[in-house]
């Protein structure tokens, strides 16, 4: 007879009257609750868990936006809490009771109660022992969980957008203007809205109207005064007057010419963005005092309202300011950039890193 055994009768015989208290004694002594703790380690359990089902990719979607929307990991927390089920414990005891371990213990006690008490049922004290030690074997998995709500996002792969500006305005202030009653390259209008499209294609204003007049040959720059209409007056003197540098670190990230097509294919105008992959736990909970180096993406030039825009790849870094609210997940909602392409995940792969630092993960999925 095993040590286990014969103490634990030795403290049966001497305070417990009945087969109910035996069978609590017993379970939650020492000696059961170790190898209990043994199980609950054994299983591996994670609460907060990526599984890449429908609903898990949905909570991750929806916590990154929490974040993006205010800025703080809390909001992010909150959401992911109740996505996890809270009676996996208990589940996962109930696979648990099939363990070697489980029986032998069961057995054990089983045998020590109905030897104490002959006179009860067989079936009956093994259904309490059995109901006993699972209930403590589900207290001990949920203790033995080390896991956080941001767990769930490890390992999740998400497409956002960079969108300069939407932490002080609204998505749809975020678009360019345009004279005319159509947008095109010819008609949009040089205001802070374009400027950002141009900083994150790094073409400066000088190469942009170049590049209009190769593709229009109209220099947008220039009018007539005798035969312009006002309106194109008004854009000559915008554009004399608009100047932006680039990055002379690097080149144009997309090519001028296309991007003019690009710009002519959003007739009532666009948000400028940066659409790319990223593993959402670190983009979440990166540094975000540090700039951020994106290697590749999308360009987008997107209208949210109408559910329509243009998209060109990009080459070289670009570099993006350290403010999670001009970010939003690319999709979940209404006229989202991402299905509104339709374009595949693969197509958002790309290199990232805090500027200055380690490198992130290259996202594929």
């Amino acid at each position: 007879m095993s040590d286990f055994r014969i103490k634990a009768i030795a403290e049966l015989s001497a305070s417990v009257p009945d087969p109910s208290g035996a069978i609590s004694a017993v379970c939650g002594s020492p000696k059961a609750m170790e190898l209990l703790k043994q199980l609950a380690v054994k299983s591996g359990y994670r609460r907060f868990h990526h599984d890449n089902s429908s609903e898990s990719i949905a909570a991750v979607i929806e916590a990154a936006q929490a974040f993006f929307a205010s800025g703080d990991l809390r909001d992010a927390e909150r959401r992911l809490k109740s996505v996890a089920r809270v009676n996996e414990p208990e589940e996962l005891a109930e696979d648990l009771s099939l363990d070697p371990d489980f029986e032998s213990l069961h057995k054990e006690i089983f045998d020590q109660v109905l030897a104490r008490f002959p006179s009860e049922r067989p079936n009956l004290i093994s259904g309490a022992v059995s109901a006993s030690l699972k209930r403590h074997l589900a207290d001990e998995i949920t203790k033995a969980d080390k896991s956080s709500p941001i767990d769930a996002m490890k390992m999740a792969g998400i497409v956002v957008c960079h969108v300069p500006g939407l932490a002080h305005e609204g998505i749809e202030a975020t678009m360019t203007s345009f004279w005319d009653d159509e947008s095109s390259s010819l008609t949009v209008k040089p205001d802070e809205k374009f400027r950002r499209l141009l900083m994150l294609a790094n073409i400066s204003s000088e190469e942009w109207i170049e590049a209009v007049e190769r593709v229009h040959g109209i220099r947008i720059d220039l009018a007539d005064p005798e035969t312009s209409e006002d309106w194109e007056l008004e854009r000559a003197a915008e554009w004399t007057s608009f100047r932006l540098m680039p990055d002379d670190s690097q080149g144009p990230v997309v090519d001028p010419e296309e991007l003019v097509l690009a710009v002519d294919n959003c007739p009532m105008g666009f948000t400028p963005l940066l659409a790319f992959a990223a593993d959402a736990a670190e983009l979440c909970t990166r540094d975000w005092s540090t700039h951020l180096g994106v290697k590749g993406g999308i360009l987008g030039l997107h209208d949210f309202v109408n559910g329509s825009g243009d998209l060109l790849s990009t080459v070289g870094q670009l570099r993006i300011n350290p403010c999670p609210q001009e970010m939003m997940v690319a999709e979940g909602f209404r006229n989202d950039f991402l299905h509104v392409h339709g374009l595949e995940w693969g197509s958002f792969r790309c290199e990232i890193e805090d500027i200055d630092r380690a490198p992130m993960r290259t996202m594929t999925r």
